[in-house]
């Protein structure tokens, strides 16, 4: 229902199953489906994570004009592994999701002020009703399970915060907009250390805003429309000037940055950070991304790689 409702283009609860247990590795996801949707929910958004990498290479190796995916574009880029950026991951998502049978719907968000350029899916009466809850999977940042933003139609004030992987994170209410923030990485970024437990106390001097967003539903078409005006279509984005794929390998990041190459270090006072460690050279570059990402096409590594190269050293991130 929701996905006649909010796209035109329709996945069929067989294609959804078959992508949990084959490409997720969720057995007997029919099953906790009946029976419990949240643990179900929460699995699918931790082994997504795992095996769909968020990554700038199909863009990047896009011919001009560099569009938004389609629904079908976008559905295909997830059930083969591909993944891409927040386009395909949360219009994927939504898809997917409505298959299964949960009452879903699409937002927007906007990113520093950059303008509505994020997309993300909601999650209704996921255990009563008027529950709702967010399913991130399309930022590259860990975000490991579903976010309550409103339980049986009470919205929360503050949900987190949330220690995952390198990552401490938190949304906080503001009337009827809810903000993303980030513990900021010059303090800590280790769950277990005495600074961040102290930092997520209430000083807002200690974090960062990533995106704030409202709860209203919007149409997979009209997400496509603002995220081809404000980062696909836009050729400052970021996500046409950078190398960037990861991943989070049973909950720990894996990935590449440019031509640097990161993994998650714990530090003597037992804080988890990335380090990034220079590739030898570009053929190091794309083997790492075959061995790792092997679901994205050498070719398209290969394209991407060429096009950032062609970019001044100025806009190359």
């Amino acid at each position: 229902m929701t996905q006649q409702k909010f796209s035109s283009y329709k996945l069929s609860t067989g294609q959804a199953f078959r992508f949990l247990h084959d490409k997720l590795g969720i057995s007997k996801a029919e099953e906790l489906f009946r029976n419990d949707r949240q643990a179900l929910l929460d699995e699918i958004i931790f082994s997504w994570h795992r095996e769909i990498p968020f990554q700038t290479l199909s863009q990047l190796a896009k011919d001009d004009p560099k569009e938004t995916p389609t629904a079908e574009e976008a559905v295909h880029d997830i059930l083969a592994g591909i993944g891409g950026l927040c386009g395909s991951h949360a219009v994927g998502a939504y898809h997917i999701l409505a298959a299964i049978g949960y009452d879903c719907y699409p937002i927007m968000g906007e990113v520093r002020r950059l303008g509505l350029c994020h997309a993300m899916v909601i999650v209704k009466d996921l255990n009563n009703p008027g529950d709702l809850h967010l399913f991130e999977v399309g930022t590259g940042h860990p975000t490991f399970k579903a976010i309550p933003l409103q339980l049986s139609g009470c919205l929360s004030d503050v949900t987190g915060p949330v220690s995952e992987s390198f990552l401490t994170y938190k949304f906080v209410r503001d009337g009827n907009i809810f903000r993303r923030t980030h513990l900021k990485s010059t303090i800590t970024s280790g769950a277990n250390s005495d600074v961040t437990k102290q930092a997520t106390q209430s000083d807002e001097d200690f974090w960062d805003h990533f995106y704030a967003f409202e709860l209203d539903p919007v149409s997979v078409e009209v997400c496509r429309h603002h995220l081809n005006r404000n980062s696909y279509l836009n050729p400052e984005s970021r996500f046409n000037r950078q190398l960037l794929a990861c991943k989070y390998k049973n909950g720990k990041y894996l990935g590449v940055k440019g031509l640097k190459q990161g993994h998650e270090h714990v530090d003597q006072e037992n804080n988890t950070r990335l380090k990034f460690t220079q590739f030898e050279d570009r053929e190091a570059f794309k083997r790492f991304c075959c061995d790792n990402f092997p679901e994205i096409p050498v070719a398209v590594v290969s394209k991407a790689l060429n096009y950032w190269d062609s970019l001044p050293d100025d806009e190359r991130l």
